[in-house]
This record gives C-alpha cells, structure tokens and sequence, in this order.
C-alpha cells in the first residue's frame, strides 16, 4: 500500500482535506508546545548551557550556522548539530521519565521541486530518530534508487521503516515565503505518511495544525505530549513495550515490520478494570493517514488474558478505532448508542472513549490554548465559503483551492474525539461469499437488521460492501453506524382499529371501487390501504388505490393479495404501526449527503427528492437501492461467489472495465454523474439496465431474476411516496426470502458438500493471515504497563 501512491497523490489527498484548515499564532502554539510549565527549570538550564557554548553574541549567530542569504542545504548540518547538543544537554538534568530518546538526522534528498511524482521521493529535510544508523541507511538506499519498483517488496519494507521510525520533523525553508501553500501541503504529506506507518500516534506535534516555526521540548516532555498513545504498545517476546522504547535490535531492520499487527491496546471495561487486547490483523489501515476525518483503523483481537487459549483462533474480536466528531450529549461513544438505540447492543462488547492522564483524547483538548487569526478575504467579503464541517470527504462540491483556504475566516473548528469498539466475533467481508445461497441469505439478513434499528429510530445512511459482513456461522451482519442518525420521535403510519371497533365505513366505497373495476383484493390487502390512508376519504382512497394497482400491475392483474403487492398482512402490521419521524431533525440540523459514493441510490447523488419539490430527506429507499447496487457490483466485478475481481477490469480500455467505471465510479468528483447514469437505469426503458445486466458473472446467472425483479421494486417506489416506498423493507425481504428457497430447494447434496468444503477453507485461509504469538507474557509486563 505505502508503494502505491504517488507524491502527486499524497499531495493531491492532502489538499483536499485542508478545507477544514485553521490558523493560530506562532506564540500560541510555541507556547503550548515548550517550554513545558513542569519542566521550566530544567528547561532554562539546558537552553542556558546552549546559548554559552554555541551562541555567538557578537555576531548573533548560532555556531557554524551561515549568513543570511545561504540556500536552504546549508542549515540542515548545523542544525542538526545544534539540535543534537540540546538533546545531549537534556539528558544532563532532569527530566520527565518518559521524555524521548533519540538523535537528529540530516535525511533530506533533493528539492521538493526537483522531486519526482515518485512518493518515495518524499522525504523530509531533518528527522528525530531513536537510532541515526539504521535510518541514514534505509534513506540512503532509497535516494539512490532511481526507478522505483511497485512490487520490490524489499524497497516497500525499506520505505514503511523510514517512516515508522521518525519522531519528530523539520523542513526548513526561506524565511517569509509569499506562498506557504507548496510547503504546507509538503508538511501534510509528511504527515500522512507518519500517521500511516505509526498506528500509535494520536498527533504529530499537534494533529490540529503544522508548526511555522518549532520551538518543543522533545527531549523533555512526556511522549503523550508528542502524541503517542499511552493506551497502545508493541507486544514483543511476551512484553509490552511502547513503540518508542523498541531496543535497537527489534527495530534496526526493515525486515521487522511489528507496527501494523502486534499491538496491545487497553480499554477501560464497566467494572473500572482495564481489559489488554492483542491486535491479530489490520483488517482495515487505510484511514490511519487521514488528518482532518475519521481516520478509522480496524483490527482483529484477542483478549491477552486469554492468548493461551487461542492458538486455534477461537476468542476473536474485532477493534475499530475512529476520530467521530465530538458530542458534547454522549457518555459513550455514539456508534455505540447507535447500536443500542436500534436494538443490536448485544454486538458490542466494549466501547468507550480513549483517555490520557484523565482527560479525552480530543483534538478540542489538543487545541484548548490555541487563539486562532482571522484574515482579511479577498475578493467579495460577502461571499462566504461554505464550511462544511461535517465530513469532509463526504460532498466534494464544495472544495475550494488552497490558497482561499489558507486565507480564509472559519467559525468553528471540527471537534473530534478518539473513539473505540470492541466487537463480538468477527465477519467475512461479503465478498468471500461461498455461493448465490450464502451471499443472498447474508444479505437478507444484512436488510432485517437494517429494518429493526429503522424502526427502533436508527437509520444506518451509508451502505456499502464493507458493512456487510458474514459471521462465522453463515449469519449476515450490518456493521459500521458511523454515519448513521437516530430518533425518538415517532409519527403514525397506520392507524390500527381496535377489536371491538365498527367496521371502517369508508369500507363501502373500496367494495364498489373493486366491484366495478373488476380487481380484487384480499381482506388483508383492503384493510392495510384503510389502515395507511386513514386520514383520507373514500373517494380518496379509491383513487390512490386506482394510480398504485395501474402503476404496479397494469390492467391485465384481476386478482391481488397482500403478498402479490408486497405489503404486510394483519399480523405483521402491528409491528409497523409507528415510524422514526427524522423530517424534524432533517429541518432542525439542516442535510448532509452521506454514503459511500460507488453504491449512493441516484436520489441521493442527486438531492433528488420524492415526492418532487419538498425538502430532500434521507429515507429506507435510499439504503435499500445501495443495497441493491452492492449486489449488481458483486456479481457484476467479481469471478463468482467468493472470486477475485475479474482480470478484465485491470484493462482500462476493455468493455467490462469501462461499463463498471460508468455505473459505479468512486469519484466523488463525478457525482452528478453518476447519479443521472443510475437514475437511467433505474427508471430509463428496460433495454437501458438489460445492457448492464449482460455483464454479469456466468456464475451469478442464479441471480439474474433476482436482480430484475428487486429492479423492479425501486421502479415503482423510487417515485411515488406511498406505502410501497414506506414499505420497501417487506417489499425486498419478501423477494430475498422467495429467492433464498428457490436456491436452497435447487442446491443438490453435492453442491452442499462443496460449499462446507469451501467455508473450511475459508476459514483456514483467514486464520493463516492472523498472527498468533506463544502463550504467556512476561511478569515485569504486568507492571509496567499499567495504564
């Protein structure tokens, strides 16, 4: 992964988040970072020292520092020198007992203008490392390479080393640029690639900003201070040891990669205990170097208490960490209210939100003495850039170029909280399906669950096939409430007759209706559109009955019961008497558009609302349809159930790769793009979508019915507010269960042989990917890391 991307990318990534970009003082954020208040004394000693053996008064200068016009490259030895006689000087008084070890290191390369888009080119001028050989070593073979190779495994472990191993950085550069926009962008790359090889930083210097001018203790504040995670250490021969404090044998060869697996992390549990859990797989890494989001990391665990007995990978968990906006109203972390709130508390095991010393792990606190500027914007000063300061990466309408950013007046900077979950259990991703059986029964359960936390006031707004999980015993799971909302108001939907009630006199005018249209109905089916249109009357009734039979069925269906029309009979309609009213909330906090963009419904990229005209609201409609899209993409660019991606797709030029990057293209760039394309395939002639459906699996034919007909169900429900759009949840439920018994009564006795051989496999294929250690743990551990 850390191969892959180049430096024009890293660049391009970290521009796009500098929209939530604020400014402070040079004072304010040398005075948050050193002098330390605790360590003042030993602070004035150690800089006294300095100055009398390395400043020249005369001339006002530091020792073998240049003139004032000198390039940039002759700084970085002097610097470095002086840099090092601080860090030689703190060792000589006393200091915090967990300030950093360590040494300056000249590592910069070339100019960053000079540099290629090759992101191993990316390195900084001047780092502070634990060890300067090992380092100076890995940067020299790097810079001496000159063609990089993407699938050199010994260069990818040489550039993960680099970065995993720097504390802190400085790039120096010409004293007032006129344009700060190349270096801050410069400084974010960096910064990525430090938060993404060192999953154990909560900041670097300060994760709410870069530093102009740097001015820090390093060598005498606490290692918290320079944002490690007290909570998170290294577990290495049956210890705990903070990544910082690694011997130099552990960490003196690329070769020993421990930072992606092999973390003890500790969470508080509800009887005030701490519980330690050992990190089996990074499942997910890819938000680590996200600076102004979520960053999530997902990981496998074991409990520690317990490793000896999960030698065969029984006992695992799943640990995700986000950063979540901070909400003041909260305890607990709001996943975890989500969760409960919908009725699925049981999923979780642990949740709670990551403390130092007492206090959140927040950029709020990260920030507390900070005063920020205000600019003077150019241009129009009535024209106000909209701060979007939800999610960032969510509406990429709104990202405004660099230099306006920097420039411009922000109200509120985003508050995030560091957040995490333990999970029970763990999931294969829906992709690693074994067969149309297990796909489609894990994604009826993935739409139940769905269903019951919308009813209970949960709305999940952001499905996509990574929060679809299959659990170990075949179960479908939906995960990831990240962006979902929730709510307790409720409104009526159907207003349920007592059992001692007359008999509905609007009843009379439905019979006639039927008994001259020649159609028929059901007793269920004519009380159910009672019950719905309850505040409508008769005569209403009858007409809005007339538009959804000629919509659904034409004029040639004589005959329908509630089954034929989707809707829940009389035993089921208790459940739906009441529904979360979110139009209240929506009108309070005003709409975000949120979803993973590949899989949005096309209403959603389009803020395309039903009926036409009234205020867009996020609806079930809307997850249902990405449900839908994460079905067509899965039997569409995959080589059968549980298959790699097809080998077509890594052409870009052939039909399939252009057909899949037409009908779920990931750039949020393209958004209304993609949204008329689905639009067209959802209500366009038939022909339209028969087109896409050419494309898919040969081995996902059994699905192909399905598909059309939950097609179908969005037709005429995308449009019409009405009870099939209420009601889509039992519309496509009843469709997945007639599909589930359709392939069980086809499955033969061998085909189900296969599949449990396949599932064992699996299994097994998982299991090799974890990295289980020898049982026990050191006694001097269970001291020493005491949180």
């Amino acid at each position: 992964m850390t191969m892959k991307m180049r430096a024009e990318d890293l660049r391009g990534y970290a521009n796009k988040e500098l929209r939530d970009v604020r400014l402070c003082s040079k004072n304010d954020i040398v005075a948050l970072l050193g002098p330390p208040s605790g360590e003042q004394s030993s602070w004035d000693v150690v800089i006294t020292n300095v100055i009398k053996s390395h400043y020249n008064d005369v001339t006002k200068r530091w020792q073998g520092f240049p003139n004032e016009k000198a390039n940039e490259v002759e700084y970085y030895k002097p610097f470095v020198h002086l840099a090092n006689e601080v860090c030689q000087e703190c060792q000589s008084v006393g200091r915090n007992q967990d300030a950093l070890n360590g040494q300056w290191v000249d590592t910069h390369s070339i100019s960053p203008r000079e540099r290629s888009d090759n992101k191993s080119r990316i390195q900084p001028d001047i780092v502070h490392v634990a060890f300067p050989e090992p380092v100076e070593d890995v940067s020299r073979k790097i810079d001496e390479t000159a063609n990089i190779d993407t699938d050199d495994k010994d260069m990818k472990k040489n550039i993960q080393f680099f970065w995993q191993q720097i504390h802190v950085l400085v790039e120096v550069k010409k004293s007032k640029p006129t344009d700060l926009s190349d270096y801050v962008l410069q400084l974010c790359s960096y910064m990525r690639q430090m938060f993404q090889e060192q999953l154990d930083r909560r900041f670097i210097i300060n994760r709410a900003g870069l530093v102009e001018h740097p001015c820090a203790a390093i060598s005498l504040l606490a290692t918290q201070k320079f944002g490690w995670d007290p909570t998170m250490t290294l577990y290495v021969d049956k210890d705990c040891i903070p990544s910082y404090r690694l011997p130099k044998a552990k960490r003196s060869s690329p070769a020993s990669n421990l930072f992606r697996d092999d973390w003890v992390i500790s969470m508080p549990t509800n009887s005030g205990d701490w519980e330690k859990f050992l990190t089996i797989r990074l499942i997910d890494g890819a938000g680590a170097s996200v600076l102004c989001s979520r960053a999530t990391l997902v990981w496998e665990v074991i409990k520690l208490s317990v490793l000896s007995k999960c030698e065969d990978g029984g006992g695992v968990h799943v640990l995700k960490q986000t950063w979540p906006q901070a909400d003041d109203q909260n305890t607990r972390p709001e996943e975890a209210v989500m969760y409960e709130h919908g009725g699925e508390g049981g999923f979780i095991y642990l949740a709670d939100y990551v403390r130092v010393n007492g206090d959140l792990s927040s950029t709020a606190n990260f920030r507390k003495s900070l005063k920020f500027r205000n600019f003077q914007e150019k241009g129009d000063k009535n024209k106000e850039v909209h701060d979007e300061h939800v999610e960032p990466f969510r509406d990429m309408a709104t990202l405004t170029p660099l230099k306006m950013l920097l420039h411009r007046r922000l109200k509120n900077a985003v508050g995030r909280v560091q957040t995490r979950l333990v999970m029970k259990g763990m999931g294969y991703p829906l992709k690693h399906s074994v067969s149309c059986l297990e796909l489609v029964t894990a994604l009826r359960d993935c739409i139940n669950i769905h269903k019951q936390m919308y009813l209970n006031g949960v709305l999940h707004r952001d499905i996509s096939l990574g929060n679809l999980l299959i659990q170990t015993n075949g179960a479908g799971q939906l995960i990831d409430f990240d962006r979902a909302k929730r709510e307790t108001m409720k409104k009526q939907v159907l207003k349920l007759p007592d059992d001692d009630s007359v008999p509905d006199p609007r009843l009379e005018d439905l019979e006639n209706y039927l008994s001259k249209s020649g159609f028929q109905m059901d007793e269920d089916s004519k009380e159910f559109v009672l019950q719905y249109f309850s505040q409508k009357p008769g005569y209403t009734v009858v007409s809005l009955l007339d538009v959804i039979i000629e919509q659904r069925f034409g004029e040639k269906r004589k005959l329908c019961t509630s089954k034929d029309l989707g809707w829940p009979n009389k035993e089921q309609c208790k459940r739906f008497r009441e529904f979360p009213n979110f139009v209240i909330k929506e009108a309070q906090e005003g709409y975000m558009r949120t979803g993973t963009v590949r899989y949005m419904s096309y209403q959603v990229l389009l803020m395309e609302a039903t009926p036409p005209a009234t205020t867009f609201l996020h609806e079930p409609y809307h997850d249902i349809e990405s449900f839908f899209w994460v079905l067509v993409y899965i039997c569409i660019a995959f080589q059968g159930p549980g298959g790699n991606l097809r080998p077509e797709l890594k052409e870009r030029s052939s039909s399939l790769a252009i057909m899949v990057d037409k009908a779920f293209s990931p750039m949020a760039e393209n958004l209304q793009i993609l949204g008329t394309t689905r639009r067209y395939y959802i209500k366009g002639p038939d022909d339209n979508f028969k087109e896409l459906m050419s494309y898919l699996h040969d081995d996902f034919d059994d699905l192909s019915d399905l598909i059309k007909k939950w097609r179908k169900i969005l037709v005429f429900s995308c449009s019409n507010a009405g009870p099939d759009r209420d009601f889509i949840h039992h519309h496509v439920l009843q469709l997945l269960n007639e599909t589930i018994s359709q392939l069980g009564d086809k499955r033969s006795l061998a085909a189900e042989k296969k599949e449990k051989t396949k599932k064992a496999k699996r299994r097994m294929r998982w299991a090799k990917e974890r990295r289980l250690h020898p049982t026990g743990i050191a006694s001097r551990t269970r001291s020493k890391c005491q949180i």
